[in-house]
């Protein structure tokens, strides 16, 4: 049969390219499960229609970013854009592409903003110290 939905996400730690995630592997030897597929998505409003009123339900384009990561409790998805929501669901993968089970539930995190990496920003004050 298809193994259970995990249990959602926990957003261990915010990366400015991703999140450290908590997951829940898969242990019961007869699901066969070999990894779990994360799929995080953020979505931009889409510009209100000439004609559109006020109030209607704003619209969305989604934008989802899959990583496939090992059967694990711990683990890291990147490749994202920094100071942006995401929506995180994820899906345990039998074998190959055997077959998946049901979606967790739904959590939002935020990646963290970019930052230079601390050598650069040491670099530029010690280049304003001595004119």
């Amino acid at each position: 049969g298809r193994p259970r939905p995990l249990p959602p996400a926990a957003c261990e730690r915010s990366l400015y390219n991703g999140f450290r995630l908590n997951g829940q592997k898969n242990s019961d030897s007869n699901s066969h499960v070999t990894a779990i597929k994360v799929t995080a998505t953020w979505k931009k409003e889409k510009p209100k229609e000439e004609g559109e009123e006020e109030d209607a339900e704003k619209k969305y384009d989604y934008f989802p970013t899959d990583t496939v990561v090992a059967n694990s409790d711990s683990f890291t998805i990147k490749k994202l854009l920094p100071n942006t929501e995401y929506e995180i669901k994820m899906v345990y993968r039998v074998g190959q592409d055997l077959g998946i089970s049901g979606d967790s539930e739904t959590i939002t995190c935020r990646t963290g903003p970019l930052q230079l990496p601390l050598h650069c920003r040491l670099q530029v004050i010690a280049t304003r110290a001595f004119p």
